[in-house]
């Protein structure tokens, strides 16, 4: 009677957690957008706003690794991270991974769009390293 109920209870919870993370994801993303829309000040409201996007980003990356559900008994979250759901876990991560590299990327060449590439030499005009003659 006893593993009947955790079946069903994980089952509910497992139904519960997928209509959750989506949600969870369009929280995130306003927030994104919020903090991203408005200048970086320094008054207390701005501490607490960057404050909230590192609680938030720490519990979504959290739950994401772990499959949540922390506060319930171990059979339950043993039921609910069965194989199938640790293969999916596995694939996403991989795939918010390259996801994130790419996004990385685009961002870095888009900074650099219109701006003249570093020079290894500090002071040498581009394409020469000096003029070769010794002092």
């Amino acid at each position: 009677m006893v593993e009947a109920t955790m079946a069903e209870q994980a089952e509910r919870l497992s139904r519960r957690r997928a209509r959750m993370l989506p949600v969870l994801a369009i929280f995130y993303i306003a927030q994104q957008v919020s903090f991203f829309s408005s200048p970086m000040g320094d008054r207390a409201v701005d501490h607490f706003k960057i404050g909230a996007w590192v609680v938030m980003s720490i519990v979504l990356l959290v739950a994401l690794v772990t499959g949540g559900g922390w506060i319930r008994p171990r059979q339950v979250r043993a039921i609910l991270n069965d194989e199938t759901s640790r293969s999916h876990r596995a694939d996403a991560l991989g795939t918010g991974f390259v996801v994130a590299m790419v996004t990385g990327i685009i961002s870095l060449r888009l900074r650099w769009r219109g701006t003249a590439r570093p020079n290894p030499v500090a002071g040498a005009p581009a394409g020469r390293r000096g003029s070769g003659k010794r002092r």
